[in-house]
């Protein structure tokens, strides 16, 4: 269906009794859609074979197979499960019409047949029907030019992140092995230290990219989700004050954390222990990595709302209102102007993390120079422990219980 085409529409009139038939078809006509019909539930099946219609209108007592079984067996196939099923009665039970909507009817329409009643439920239905697909068809097209951005931004940021550190490895190594007779030990441990930390940069970026294929794997299976969800963790704030102190340490800005966070009873959250320290370790490592020595990075925990939010604010460059709206796989701002370590999955990783975890990720930022502040938030759950000890991690969800 177009924009204009929804008289143009294929419908089933499904219906044992001829003079009823005739009714419907009479006043369908006059609207120039298409008209199918069938008078069992075999030529119900026979007639989608052959012609998929936009809607069907269902005739409830029929002998042999009713419309209710009919209905049934068109929302469990795959292929017929999305089209709009008004059923067509003169019970004025309300069980009946329960039962109906309870498997998967749209909607009713009461004989006698009134004609303008008729053409005003199917002509919302089938408007309703092509605005799905046309919303269908946006998120087609989005998905189509995410993933192309995905493959743009791959290419260009993959190379550079891998090239880089073996670059360093191989030219390191080298002078080693050539020179190593003549150098001093003093050299030897710093040229080491430097492919240690281009190995640990190159690991980084392949762990990046296997997390995210991770969460997308997982983010497509709603088993796999609710499995994720069945997993808790406490000891939140404990993990958020290491992840904060080990990147202050690593980035020499000891100085500049500030850890601020609430008193509160013991709860839950619904995320495994491992994915949490990612999630925790991309914001923070991003806070000092975009900051300048000297800046305070601010991290703050707190309970509202029956949610438990993280606030990680730094100083830092911050974004644009553009760059927080595209925040995506594989993209970085400025790369030009900014020397940046990573293929810029850190935050894309970080926001899928906390969206499948039933929590969310927000980014706020003043605009460019005003610094970024990013939100976490999951919803909590209270328990009456003696000690946090006692809290078993339910279940981690990894990409080993995918293979």
């Amino acid at each position: 269906m177009d924009q204009t085409g929804i008289e143009r529409s294929t419908i089933l009139i499904v219906d044992d009794t001829p003079e009823s038939i005739d009714v419907l078809v009479e006043a369908l006509e006059r609207v120039e859609f298409r008209l199918l019909v069938a008078q069992s539930a075999d030529e119900v099946f026979e007639r989608i074979a052959n012609a998929r219609p936009d809607i069907i209108l269902l005739d409830i007592l029929m002998p042999g197979t009713d419309g209710f079984e009919v209905c049934r067996r068109l929302k469990a196939d795959e292929d017929t499960k999305d089209i709009p099923v008004l059923f067509m009665t003169a019970l004025s039970d309300t069980s009946d019409k329960i039962r109906g909507f309870e498997l998967g009817a749209a909607d009713y329409i009461t004989k006698p047949f009134q004609h303008e009643e008729v053409l005003a439920r199917i002509k919302a239905h089938l408007t309703i029907r092509k605005l799905q697909q046309d919303l269908n068809d946006a998120l087609v097209r989005r998905s189509k030019r995410q993933m192309e951005e995905l493959r743009q931004n791959i290419i260009a940021s993959l190379p550079h992140e891998f090239y880089t550190p073996l670059n360093g490895i191989f030219g390191f190594a080298n002078i080693i092995v050539e020179t190593h007779d003549r150098m001093s030990k003093e050299s030897i441990v710093e040229y080491v230290r430097f492919i240690y930390e281009s190995a640990e940069r190159l690991h980084r970026t392949i762990q990046n990219y296997l997390t995210y294929a991770e969460i997308e794997i997982i983010a497509s299976n709603p088993e796999q989700v609710k499995k994720c969800q069945n997993g808790t963790m406490s000891n939140s704030k404990v993990q958020i004050e290491y992840i904060a102190k080990e990147n202050a340490v690593r980035a020499k800005r000891m100085s500049d954390l500030v850890i601020e966070s609430e008193a509160v009873p013991v709860f839950t959250i619904p995320i495994s222990e491992s994915y949490f320290h990612k999630l925790m370790q991309e914001l923070i490592e991003n806070a000092f990595k975009f900051s300048n020595a000297g800046t305070k990075v601010h991290i703050r925990t707190a309970i509202q709302d029956d949610k438990f939010r993280i606030y990680i604010s730094d100083k830092g460059r911050g974004m644009s209102a553009e760059q927080i709206a595209e925040v995506g796989a594989y993209m970085q701002f400025e790369r030009r102007i900014y020397e940046q370590q990573g293929t810029g999955l850190g935050l894309i990783i970080a926001k899928r993390l906390a969206e499948i975890h039933k929590g969310r990720l927000t980014v706020e930022s003043g605009g460019k120079n005003h610094g970024v502040r990013y939100i976490v938030e999951f919803p909590v759950n209270f328990q009456d422990y003696k000690d946090d000890d006692s809290i078993k991690h339910l279940q981690e969800c990894t990409i080993a219980e995918l293979r």
